[in-house]
């Protein structure tokens, strides 16, 4: 009896044992499919680089939030969620001309410095918490909760833009990113995050047309705006598929009247509707990603118009043909050949091929922009520098040392009526004189225009006798055997 006892005794604890052994088992399997779903949890919510949250979690966050500012409107609480959107400018040029590895460690440093400001006693003061996250490449979200009115948001946001528009120090180099922001706030009037994310994230698309680090608040009639873009690049991809493009150009001379070159520009012929001016689509086509293939095009198309040109006489090599080109041209490398390329098939018909870069996108652009014009120049291919209306940089002309140097149209129209940049002015041309740089001055089309040119000292000027800018086969005519050294053509 006792002997059976203990044989079902150990039986039990046979099976006790067994039992035993498959919940440790059962539990282990269980942490190890808890501790999958979690990192697969990170993986899908959360920046890898960054480590802070992806476009993904960041809405759940503001999902959040919201539903927090249905429950504080319940008790009479004013206050509601704040979504600033952050566009680094520059962080994706830093990848292409870098390396990712460069970018990724600018995109730590910029999470240190957000990090660093969100936990300042100032914002503190005004919202309940300020949450981070990535949205994307060159893209931040910092969420405001429960933010105190929106002038509090105001405060916080140009706070933050002023310490990200502060350059960095990656690997050896100072890189300015050049940060775009928008503003969003709201209670009731948002269901969801995605919308509120949405709408900052639309206001800082405004804020990225106005250049340099900005900041916009978001307004309704911003969404119109933004699908008329959308269309509009639309529109440009299919015409830049089709090449619906031709140039037109301008006869630079000097004061004189003799012939010193051709300023070409594409202009958009739309079969469907009236085309925009180049200073409307030309910087959706910057924006957009196509740039290098719209220079390509523009290129091609100055190549064909001059086959059967023929430089004046006496202007060998030098009888120079000039393309605006914009930051993501230059930084493309086929782009460059291509200009390399264009440039000596050029100069074997007495032409000297010229790219022209506007100041104002050159300084956003960077050191990376002045590198690859640097090593055109060492290629052959003249650069020009156009000048923006309300800056004139001497250090930026002393350090590239360009081939010449454009006024613009708009600033020349000023300098009529303000002494203090006229005096400017003449300096920065008697400054690029001494450093060999040639002055062109655009928009010189009257008897008081052409007195402010010699007035400056200016070498060119555009638009002299010539009228405004005209067909391929009206530029043939007036340049073709047209002596270099003439009286005029």
């Amino acid at each position: 009896m006792q002997a059976e006892v203990r044989r079902h005794v150990e039986e039990l604890e046979h099976v006790s044992s067994e039992l035993r052994e498959s919940l440790a088992t059962i539990t282990a399997e269980a942490g190890r499919r808890t501790e999958a779903e979690r990192r697969l949890e990170q993986q899908l919510t959360h920046d890898g680089v960054t480590g802070l949250p992806n476009r993904l979690g960041i809405t759940r966050r503001i999902d959040v939030c919201l539903r927090r500012d249905v429950d504080a409107v319940r008790g009479a609480d004013a206050r509601a969620t704040g979504v600033a959107f952050v566009v680094l400018e520059d962080l994706r040029r830093v990848r292409e001309a870098l390396g990712h590895d460069t970018a990724d460690d600018a995109a730590r440093l910029v999470t240190s410095r957000l990090k660093a400001m969100a936990a300042q006693p100032e914002v503190a003061a005004v919202c309940t918490s300020a949450e981070l996250g990535r949205a994307g490449e060159d893209e931040f979200v910092i969420v405001l909760a429960s933010l105190d009115g929106a002038d509090a948001g105001l405060r916080l946001a140009d706070r933050f833009l002023e310490q990200l528009a502060q350059p960095i120090q990656v690997r050896g180099r100072q890189l300015a990113l050049r940060p775009c922001l928008g503003l969003a706030a709201g209670r009731l009037q948002y269901e969801r995050g995605s919308e509120l994310l949405r709408d900052a994230s639309t206001a800082a698309d405004a804020a990225r047309t106005k250049g340099g680090p900005s900041r916009v608040v978001f307004e309704p009639r911003m969404h119109l705006v933004a699908r008329s873009r959308l269309e509009l690049e639309s529109n440009l991809r299919r015409a830049v598929e089709e090449r619906q493009f031709h140039h037109l150009y301008q006869v630079v001379r000097a004061l004189d009247g003799r012939l010193l070159g051709i300023a070409g520009g594409l202009r958009w012929e739309n079969p469907q509707a009236d085309a925009p001016e180049p200073r409307t689509f030309l910087p959706v086509v910057e924006a957009c990603g196509l740039a290098p293939r719209f220079g390509t095009l523009a290129l091609e198309q100055l190549l064909l118009d001059t086959a059967t040109w023929s430089a004046p006489r006496g202007k060998t090599a030098t009888f120079e043909l000039e393309l605006p080109a914009g930051p993501r041209e230059i930084g493309d490398e086929g782009y460059a050949r291509a200009l390399v390329e264009a440039g000596e098939t050029l100069a074997g018909h007495g032409f000297a091929l010229a790219v022209r870069v506007e100041e104002a996108q050159l300084a956003r652009s960077g050191f990376a922009c002045e590198e690859r014009l640097a090593a055109l120049r060492a290629s052959g291919v003249r650069v020009n520098l156009e000048l923006a209306t309300d800056v004139v940089s001497l250090a930026l002309v002393q350090r590239m040392r360009p081939d010449g140097l454009r006024l613009p149209r708009e600033l020349v129209a000023r300098l009529h009526d303000d002494a203090d940049t006229l005096a400017m002015v003449e300096s920065l041309v008697a400054c690029a004189h001494r450093l060999g740089v040639r002055v062109t001055a655009a928009g010189v089309d009257g008897a008081r225009a052409l007195e402010l040119a010699r007035q400056l000292g200016v070498d060119a000027v555009l638009g002299l006798h010539d009228g405004p800018p005209s067909s391929a086969a009206m530029v043939r005519a007036r340049i073709s055997g047209a002596p270099a050294d003439g009286a005029r053509a």
